[in-house]
């Protein structure tokens, strides 16, 4: 007894949240499809949409890979533009770079044999160099292949899940007549979808279905749906394309398949070829962007050349006119900010809060030379500004008068005084 077989996607995830192509900004375009169709449906083909994006982006990146190895590679498609080319140099991995060289004495440098020697070396060298190259050209050529083997699997994992949802809907409001069980009915109907995709012409420019988007013709994307999705007992007898069908049948599949068209087509091939356009659109809009301010600055450089070469009064005055217009413009700008910084100062209470200020020291009875002197100071002005002072205090003032008998004199009782003074300080 076989079963039916799983298919490896990983993905293949529902969505936790109903609302997730609305915050999906790729998705902005299909918005108007998916928001008409029931609710299990619409989580259905928002995954569907992100899905094939990521997918169809990791297979580009697989190609340009692959496409490193070959200086002009053909790429299959069926639309009327112009092959890619890479005109590069035949890629080779820096893992089978190697230049492995001979060393040898002087003395073994004369001998005849050396020259074939090396010769040897280096057609050995280039050899394994090819050989390592042509290895990672088909592991290349491998996971292309295995990419896009995934990424159809997806997209008919996500086709299958909506025709099932489809049928289900469809039989609320149209009766269904068949002898199939419901897993051969939906197989089935997915068969016929593909097959009228196929025969559907692009408009001029746009891709094909198959050539162009899933990258694989239509008879191999049906033997993927059939030995991946259903087990070959279960499988219609004969050839499923070319089953009769009854009436009841096909009004059924054909009602189902119209909706399929309405639903999965915007949703794959549609969206990506209205990003790819986007993304032409932005890439065109920057060249041309960097191509005129290129000529922007070739115009501005060659009109300063002819102005600098010009000599004559008017072109003087108008350079000069010039210049004065920017600087005053310069000098306007860093007014305004020095105003506004000047404004934010004053008004601004300052980063830093006030610190309070330390208590006064206390010289416990102690007092330094510095501090005398002030007292010294202060004692002399409060004499001299005070009237009414007692005698003895100014006797002892004047220290040395004309009637006094003293045998020294004045100045040498000064000396003496301040010699006092000294020894004073140095016993202090």
């Amino acid at each position: 007894m076989t079963k039916k077989k799983k298919v490896d996607d990983a993905n293949a995830k529902p969505s936790a949240d109903g609302n997730s192509a609305k915050t999906d900004e790729r998705l902005k375009s299909i918005l108007p499809v998916i928001e008409t169709q029931p609710m299990p449906v619409k989580e259905a083909l928002a995954d569907f949409a992100k899905a094939m994006l990521t997918n169809t982006n990791h297979l580009n990146h697989r190609i340009m890979s692959l496409n490193k190895f070959s200086p002009t590679t053909m790429v299959e498609t069926t639309t009327n533009e112009p092959q890619p080319q890479n005109n590069l140099s035949s890629f080779i991995p820096r893992s089978a770079r190697i230049n492995i060289k001979l060393k040898y004495s002087n003395a073994t440098a004369n001998d005849t044999s050396i020259k074939g020697l090396e010769e040897k070396l280096e057609e050995l060298n280039k050899n394994f160099t090819q050989e390592v190259t042509n290895i990672f050209k088909s592991c290349a050529e491998l996971e292309v292949k295995n990419v896009k083997e995934n990424r159809i699997k997806t997209f008919l994992s996500y086709t299958h899940k909506i025709t099932q949802a489809l049928i289900l809907f469809e039989k609320i409001n149209v009766p269904l007549t068949t002898t199939l069980n419901d897993l051969q009915f939906s197989i089935w109907t997915v068969v016929i979808f593909l097959r009228k995709v196929k025969l559907i012409l692009p408009q001029p420019g746009d891709p094909y279905f198959y050539g162009d988007y899933l990258k694989m013709e239509y008879q191999n994307v049906k033997e993927i749906l059939l030995n991946n999705f259903i087990s070959e007992e279960l499988v219609v007898a004969g050839d499923i394309e070319n089953k009769q069908r009854s009436e009841s049948e096909k009004f059924f599949q054909d009602k189902v398949v119209d909706k399929l068209k309405e639903t999965i087509l915007p949703v794959t091939i549609h969206l990506q070829t209205t990003i790819n356009k986007e993304e032409k659109y932005k890439k065109t809009a920057s060249q041309l962007t960097a191509q005129f301010k290129k000529d922007a600055i070739l115009t501005a450089t060659e009109a300063t050349a002819i102005a600098i070469t010009d000599t004559s009064k008017e072109a003087s005055t108008n350079m000069e006119q010039h210049i004065k217009k920017l600087i005053n413009e310069v000098l306007k700008k860093q007014a305004a900010t020095s105003s506004k910084n000047n404004k934010k100062r004053k008004n601004s209470s300052g980063g830093k809060t006030p610190q309070p200020l330390p208590p006064p020291k206390e010289n416990k009875g102690k007092t330094t030379s510095h501090q005398k002197k002030k007292q010294k100071v202060s004692q002399k002005d409060t004499n001299n500004n005070n009237d009414d002072e007692p005698a003895s205090i100014l006797k002892k003032k004047v220290r040395f008068n004309a009637n006094s008998k003293n045998p020294k004199g004045p100045h040498e009782g000064k000396k003496k005084g301040g010699k006092n003074g000294n020894k004073k300080r140095k016993n202090n």
